[in-house]
Formats: structure tokens, C-alpha cells, sequence
């Protein structure tokens, strides 16, 4: 019990801390967008008021499919498309249209990603293994070592 204790003591800690977080990230570097993930549960609007009052301009949602079932079970957490309509919902309500809504988790196909856009998310994440069969692999083969999909996408970028 006294560890569960201690728990939620970090936990408010860090609460109470976010917002002061963010402005010193903001302050640090103003021309960078900053966002918070937040994992995707039943209590998605409260964390949403928290993380809305903080200078942020995105809000990353991963849904329940993206935590793997040895972690946690398959009953943790909420779907992302049922987060992103509940989190688009909350947004619209507050008038809060500056801040975009990317998903994480759940999208396995290109009907998932359709889906979570159609949703109304202005962005979808996919994991590395979406982009495994994005990325051809006979572009490695030429090369002559194994796929790295972090290497080739900073390759790309630079």
C-alpha cells in the first residue's frame, strides 16, 4: 500500500510540473512544435484539459492496440479511433483548433490509417514494421547490408 502511495504522490508531482516543463521547452527553443502523447483511456478529457492549458501544438494519442498484451492486458485502455473521435470531439467543443491530433497504435493497414483520418486525426504514426513494407528492400540489397528503416529515413532527411 505505501508504495501505491508513493505512486500517485510522483504522479501529481509531475502534474504539477508539466505546464512549467513545457514553457521551459518553448522557451528553449520557440521555432520547435512541441506536443504530449498521452496513452488513450477513460479518463482521456481530463488529461486533455491538463495538457490544453500548457503552450502545445499537438497531442499524440496512443490507443490501447499499441501497448503489446505481455505488458498489459487487452482490456487496458480505449481503441485509438474511439480516442481520436472522443479527443476531436473535446477539442472542437473547447474551441481549441490550433492544436493537431495525431494517432498512434492500432493502424496495421491502409484502411486503418483512412479510418483514423477520416476520423478527423491531422496525422497517423505508424510503427516501424508499417514502414518495413513501405520502404523497398531491394533498396538495401543494393547497398549490401540488411534494411535499417531509422538509418534509410535519416539518410532521406539529411
Amino acid at each position: 500500500m505505501a508504495s501505491q502511495q508513493g505512486v500517485v504522490r510522483k504522479s501529481s508531482a509531475l502534474r504539477k510540473s508539466l505546464p512549467q516543463f513545457i514553457r521551459y521547452c518553448c522557451h528553449w527553443n520557440p521555432n520547435a512544435p512541441l506536443g504530449v502523447k498521452i496513452l488513450a483511456s477513460h479518463y482521456l478529457e481530463e488529461e486533455l484539459t491538463e495538457v490544453a492549458s500548457c503552450p502545445i501544438d499537438f497531442v499524440t494519442l496512443s490507443g490501447g492496440e499499441s501497448i503489446p498484451p505481455s505488458v498489459f492486458p487487452a482490456t487496458f485502455g480505449i481503441s485509438t479511433a474511439v480516442a481520436v473521435k472522443r479527443a476531436r470531439d473535446w477539442l472542437s467543443l473547447h474551441g481549441l483548433f490550433g492544436i493537431n491530433l495525431l494517432a498512434s497504435g492500432g493502424a496495421f493497414t491502409t484502411g486503418d490509417i483512412a479510418k483514423l483520418l477520416s476520423l478527423d486525426a491531422d496525422g497517423v504514426d505508424i510503427g516501424p514494421e508499417m514502414l518495413k513494407t513501405i520502404i523497398p528492400t531491394t533498396m538495401a540489397q543494393q547497398h549490401g547490408h540488411q534494411l535499417n528503416v531509422g538509418q534509410r529515413v535519416l539518410q532521406w532527411t539529411q
